[in-house]
């Protein structure tokens, strides 16, 4: 029988990729990405049982930030927000990227309140990666507090300030999201 972690496809990266544009789709963790190298002894049995439980157990914990994101998505508190936005950057319409209005008090107080929440599980997120001792996991986690963090928090206060338009968020947010997504496939 293949494991869960297998069966369930790789979108680990994807993953790693949604949640810092301050979304998730719960996907599970495959195993980590091999590399181009000479051909390894044959696998302790053991040694892979104790890594296939590892890789389940990291598995539950991103499944569990899912729900969380899920539930921010889906909260009263935030609607102001995701009636502007979609929960996932994949969700984003034609027309919320020609939404020429600019963000309301009522908009800035819900968008703040998902920013800090997506922070925490961007936080929560790459701390999982980071004692998951997968290299590749590892580097993703670094990578991604260099590099898609400030671009994340750039685009938001653009549009906190009233710089940008909703449009041109949710244009740069799919943008984002996309550059993201290859950049965690090479």
């Amino acid at each position: 029988m293949t494991p869960h972690f297998i069966r369930t496809g790789n979108c680990a990266r994807l993953l790693v990729a949604a949640l810092f544009i301050g979304t998730l789709a719960g996907c599970a963790v495959p195993p980590p990405a091999q590399t181009e190298e000479a051909p390894a002894p044959a696998p302790d049995p053991v040694v892979n049982e104790q890594e296939h439980r590892a890789l389940d157990a990291l598995s539950d914990r991103f499944e569990a930030v899912g729900v969380r994101m899920r539930a921010i998505c889906v909260s009263p508190e935030n609607r102001a927000y995701f009636n502007k936005t979609a929960c996932l950057p994949s969700g984003i319409t034609e027309e919320m990227t020609k939404d020429t209005s600019r963000i309301t008090k009522a908009q800035k107080r819900a968008a703040e309140q998902v920013f800090k929440a997506t922070h925490e599980l961007n936080e929560e997120t790459r701390d999982l990666m980071l004692k998951s001792g997968i290299p590749s996991y590892m580097d993703d986690a670094i990578e991604s507090r260099r590099t898609i963090d400030p671009a994340i928090k750039d685009l938001q206060n653009r549009l906190l300030s009233g710089k940008i338009t909703w449009g041109e968020y949710n244009r740069e947010r799919r943008e984002l999201a996309a550059r993201s997504a290859e950049s965690h496939h090479e």
